[in-house]
């Protein structure tokens, strides 16, 4: 497949997210029998695998963009009483006996740094306790020196009170770390409180995205790309028309770099060794000396 990427610069601009996976919730599996929705993790894995309960659903009658929203609803169990219904961007690890959720270790690429994420939200609940949904957004960087995700921004603790018919929610980012670009988000939706969960509590949530501000105004270089095999086994090529040195990235689900490739400028190919690697989504990511980069195209390994 190949690409024409232009990459732009001079005044703010804001753009619509470009990375955000199933934005509004509109693709839905039976994987390993619990319903999920693309590219995101749900409560489900606990609550159908050992009650038999969907907390996540589509609803395909309440919804702003598409054709469908999530719904999230607090549950009750028999042996814990309320559960909150949550969902989780990206692949989080699973412990399948305890049926825990590292939520920390989900996420998707995502190498901008966004001032905040937007969304559509509709929330009602029947307790007699004041209640609210909640949303949350950790933007992370992998240390290629300790081997672990660093936190780069986070948005977290945004209330959605209860409403009539869909509003505007917008969670705003802070930044603990000046000038890095993070390579991963984990978007994170609470039906209700999560230590404390109220009963009767049901949150819609519907076309997400984050606001960047970028500095737009002329073209300043393109990049003619060509990306192949895709699928791919024991390698894969990118041919590349590059106006400045930089780097090329394979980035795993969770944003970490499992390859990267250094650029100089003018015409060439990329070779990337892959045979090692497991069979899954991997996405090739450009950029430049300056830390800008831009995600060129999801890649899949096969066995």
């Amino acid at each position: 497949m190949k690409y024409l990427i232009a990459l732009l610069f001079c005044f703010p601009q804001i753009l619509p997210a470009q990375n955000i996976p199933n934005p509004g919730f509109e693709d839905w599996i039976i994987g390993n029998v619990v319903l999920e929705t693309f590219h995101w993790r749900s409560s489900n894995y606990y609550t159908f695998n050992q009650f038999g309960i969907y907390s996540a659903n589509p609803d395909w009658e309440n919804f702003t963009e598409g054709f469908t929203s999530v719904r999230l609803s607090t549950t009750i169990l028999d042996t814990l009483g309320a559960f909150a219904a949550f969902m989780v961007s990206g692949f989080p690890m699973m412990d399948y006996e305890t049926n825990e959720l590292d939520i920390m270790s989900g996420g998707t690429p995502f190498p901008y740094r966004p001032t905040k994420m937007i969304g559509q939200y509709q929330y009602e609940s029947n307790s007699p306790i004041e209640d609210f949904g909640q949303a949350h957004v950790i933007l992370k960087k992998y240390n290629n020196a300790t081997g672990q995700r660093d936190t780069i921004g986070y948005g977290q603790n945004v209330l959605l009170n209860p409403t009539t018919g869909f509003q505007t929610f917008e969670v705003p980012i802070q930044y603990m770390v000046p000038d890095i670009i993070p390579d991963s988000v984990i978007v994170i939706l609470y039906s209700t409180y999560p230590n404390a969960p109220n009963t009767g509590a049901e949150l819609w949530v519907d076309d997400l995205s984050f606001e960047i501000i970028t500095n737009v105004s002329e073209i300043a270089e393109v990049l003619d790309v060509k990306i192949f095999p895709n699928p791919f086994k024991d390698f894969i090529k990118v041919e590349i028309v590059n106006q400045e040195k930089g780097y090329l990235d394979l980035m795993d689900i969770n944003g970490r770099k499992v390859s990267s490739k250094t650029l100089n400028v003018g015409s060439q190919t990329i070779e990337i060794e892959t045979g090692t690697l497991a069979a899954g989504n991997y996405f090739i990511n450009w950029r430049n000396e300056k830390g800008e980069s831009h995600i060129l195209d999801k890649v899949v390994k096969v066995d």
